[in-house]
Order: structure tokens, then sequence, then C-alpha cells
């Protein structure tokens, strides 16, 4: 699950699923930390190379 804010981070965790904040819109990196992203990217266009491997680490 990819998302910008807290409630994007809560939904994907909620189901289980790998988490990524991005800081390019409205949460901050704080809140994205405090709901448990598994990785926080300042923009998404680096969400390609963070794949690339298969997995996401932090």
């Amino acid at each position: 699950m990819v998302g910008d804010a807290a409630v994007d981070i809560f939904c994907g965790r909620s189901a289980r699923a790998q988490t990524v904040g991005v800081l390019c819109g409205f949460g901050s990196r704080a809140e994205l930390e405090r709901y448990g992203a598994d990785l926080i990217l300042a923009h998404t266009v680096e969400l390609e190379g963070a794949l690339d491997g298969g997995s996401i680490e932090n």
C-alpha cells in the first residue's frame, strides 16, 4: 500500500500489506512513522527503485 497520509498506512497495515509512505502529499514523516510505515520516500518517483528487489526494506 502506498499513501501519503496516516489513514493510508493504517489501512495497509490493517490489511497486513507492506506500506510505503510518501512525503509529497499530506502526511509528515513523524505521522507516517507513528503509524508504522515500512518505508518512507520523499517522492513517488522513488518507488520503482525501492521495489526493484521485490521487497521493501527500511
